[in-house]
Protein backbone atom coordinates (compact mmCIF):
# COMPACT_ATOMS: atom_id res chain seq x y z
CA UNK A 1 0.00 0.00 0.00
CA UNK A 2 1.47 3.34 -0.83
CA UNK A 3 1.11 6.45 1.91
CA UNK A 4 0.83 10.08 0.66
CA UNK A 5 1.44 13.37 2.22
CA UNK A 6 -1.03 16.12 1.03
CA UNK A 7 -0.75 19.92 1.57
CA UNK A 8 -4.55 21.07 2.46
CA UNK A 9 -6.36 24.47 1.20
CA UNK A 10 -9.56 26.10 2.41
CA UNK A 11 -10.97 27.76 -0.58
CA UNK A 12 -12.45 30.51 1.57
CA UNK A 13 -13.41 31.63 4.98
CA UNK A 14 -15.18 28.96 7.00
CA UNK A 15 -15.09 26.11 4.35
CA UNK A 16 -13.35 23.45 5.46
CA UNK A 17 -9.81 21.95 4.21
CA UNK A 18 -9.44 19.44 1.36
CA UNK A 19 -6.06 18.05 -0.24
CA UNK A 20 -4.43 19.60 -2.62
CA UNK A 21 -0.92 18.97 -3.87
CA UNK A 22 0.87 16.01 -3.20
CA UNK A 23 4.39 16.58 -1.07
CA UNK A 24 5.30 12.90 -0.84
CA UNK A 25 4.54 9.07 -1.79
CA UNK A 26 6.08 5.82 -0.23
CA UNK A 27 4.99 2.61 0.52
CA UNK A 28 6.94 3.24 3.75
CA UNK A 29 4.69 4.72 6.57
CA UNK A 30 7.07 5.60 8.91
CA UNK A 31 8.99 7.83 6.22
CA UNK A 32 5.58 9.55 5.55
CA UNK A 33 5.12 10.25 8.93
CA UNK A 34 8.32 11.28 9.79
CA UNK A 35 7.75 14.05 6.80
CA UNK A 36 4.16 14.50 8.20
CA UNK A 37 5.79 15.33 11.57
CA UNK A 38 8.70 17.89 9.91
CA UNK A 39 5.59 19.68 8.78
CA UNK A 40 3.48 19.49 11.70
CA UNK A 41 1.12 22.87 12.23
CA UNK A 42 1.45 23.51 8.47
CA UNK A 43 -1.85 22.13 7.19
CA UNK A 44 -0.73 18.36 6.12
CA UNK A 45 -2.65 14.99 6.23
CA UNK A 46 -1.77 11.27 5.56
CA UNK A 47 -3.93 9.69 2.85
CA UNK A 48 -3.84 5.53 2.02
CA UNK A 49 -3.56 5.94 -2.63
CA UNK A 50 -6.66 3.99 -3.03
CA UNK A 51 -8.61 7.16 -1.86
CA UNK A 52 -10.07 9.66 -4.12
CA UNK A 53 -10.67 13.25 -3.17
CA UNK A 54 -13.59 12.98 -4.86
CA UNK A 55 -16.41 10.85 -2.42
CA UNK A 56 -16.55 9.93 0.75
CA UNK A 57 -15.22 6.67 1.87
CA UNK A 58 -17.09 5.23 5.11
CA UNK A 59 -14.59 2.77 5.28
CA UNK A 60 -11.22 5.05 5.41
CA UNK A 61 -10.63 7.72 8.28
CA UNK A 62 -8.23 10.40 8.39
CA UNK A 63 -7.04 12.07 10.84
CA UNK A 64 -6.25 15.36 11.10
CA UNK A 65 -4.50 18.29 13.38
CA UNK A 66 -5.10 21.81 11.71
CA UNK A 67 -3.29 23.57 15.26
CA UNK A 68 -0.04 20.98 15.01
CA UNK A 69 -1.46 18.54 17.47
CA UNK A 70 -2.99 20.07 19.75
CA UNK A 71 -6.45 19.27 18.63
CA UNK A 72 -7.18 16.09 16.75
CA UNK A 73 -10.25 15.22 14.45
CA UNK A 74 -11.22 12.38 12.95
CA UNK A 75 -13.28 11.84 9.73
CA UNK A 76 -14.02 9.60 6.82
CA UNK A 77 -12.46 10.40 3.57
CA UNK A 78 -14.09 12.23 1.65
CA UNK A 79 -16.33 14.34 4.08
CA UNK A 80 -15.19 17.71 4.95
CA UNK A 81 -18.29 18.29 7.37
CA UNK A 82 -18.56 15.73 10.09
CA UNK A 83 -15.83 15.50 12.02
CA UNK A 84 -15.20 14.48 15.53
CA UNK A 85 -13.16 15.74 17.85
CA UNK A 86 -10.98 13.25 20.11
Amino acid sequence: MKYQLWDMVSYGHGEPMVPFSLIKESENFEYVHSEFMKMKGMGVIILDKKNTPLSVDPTKKIYESPDGGKTIYERYFGDYINRKKI
